[in-house]
């Protein structure tokens, strides 16, 4: 295995600094931040050529700032103090809440970072997911200033992303739930061997549903586990539209969506397996965030 042997570890305070040192060592510097996913990338051998470790956590990125229409949360901000925060009990948010409590033990998210669970893009993390579901965006800095994107134009591949040598993610910023008249609440579903586990399969969706017929107005529905990137179930989507969602419609629409999917196997899941558990992971989410609008309306009521 490659051996992990950096040389230079630097805590800038300006962030300036820090774009300019990662912009000209390139693949040989590293963004830090909670280090738990800086530390399986080296423990693993994947990052052998870095030879400078650029920490961010000096350069004020720990907030979170809710304003009227979304929520700005920098980049090293942690995942319990997410969670703390209640943010991910706004109605339209409930994914993220439900995926940072299924983060666990405690211990990693106290140090894991919002920043860091965007960026790594690996298969197994649960935070994406929901933020895509969410419809999430992330604010660049690099050495032209700041700029917006999109999180589901941000991911390209497993470990790779948008990102250029010299960018940091500085903030996420996630959509409060919107005014339009339909009821808007989302949801997030994991599954994994057991409770601290990686996920096999996760799934992330956004429901608006009409308050008189029940029906789908519209869905985001995002997975994760299933692909090297997180997937956007966009023919399961149509199917689903228009209809009181049910085990039934649910199950129906997600064998006509993936019954000849590839998925991305592992040693604890054969891309067979996933197939057959999907449709219920699907269940299970839609009609968690089907429930959430029930309670809404029947409150409004």
């Amino acid at each position: 295995m490659p051996v992990f042997r950096p040389t230079e570890f630097l805590q800038p305070d300006d962030p300036n600094e820090a774009t300019q040192k990662l912009r000209s060592e390139g693949k040989r510097a590293h963004i830090i931040a909670g280090g738990t996913g800086f530390y399986e990338l080296a423990r693993r051998g994947y990052i052998p050529e870095v030879n400078s470790v650029v920490s961010i956590m000096r350069l004020g990125l720990d907030y979170i700032n809710e304003q009227e229409n979304e929520v700005a949360i920098g980049a090293t901000t942690t995942l319990q103090k997410l969670l703390e925060s209640g943010i991910g009990d706004r109605p339209g948010i409930e994914a993220v809440g439900d995926a940072l409590r299924e983060i666990r033990p405690v211990q990693i998210r106290n140090v894991a970072t919002i920043g860091g669970e965007v960026c790594i893009s690996v298969p197994v993390v649960d935070l994406p997911t929901a933020l895509l579901a969410c419809e999430a965006h992330v604010k660049i800095l690099g050495a032209d200033g700041e700029y917006c994107m999109n999180l589901d134009e941000f991911y390209i591949d497993a470990f790779l992303t948008k990102l250029r040598y010299g960018e940091i993610v500085k903030q996420v910023d996630i959509r409060k739930g919107r005014g339009n008249g339909t009821s808007s609440h989302s949801a997030f579903v994991k599954l994994g061997r057991t409770a601290y586990d990686f996920n096999l399969v996760n799934c992330a969706v956004m429901l608006n549903c009409d308050p008189k017929s029940k029906k789908v107005d519209s869905i985001r529905a995002y997975l994760g586990g299933i692909k090297r990137a997180p997937l956007r179930a966009a023919v399961f989507e149509r199917k689903i539209v228009g209809k009181v969602p049910d085990q039934e419609v649910i199950f129906e629409a997600a064998r006509n969506s993936f019954s000849k999917s590839n998925f991305l196997p592992s040693v604890h899941g054969s891309s067979e397996y996933k197939r057959e558990v999907l449709p219920i992971v699907l269940r299970d989410c839609i009609m968690k965030a089907f429930e959430r609008t029930l309670a809404d309306q029947s409150v409004r009521t």
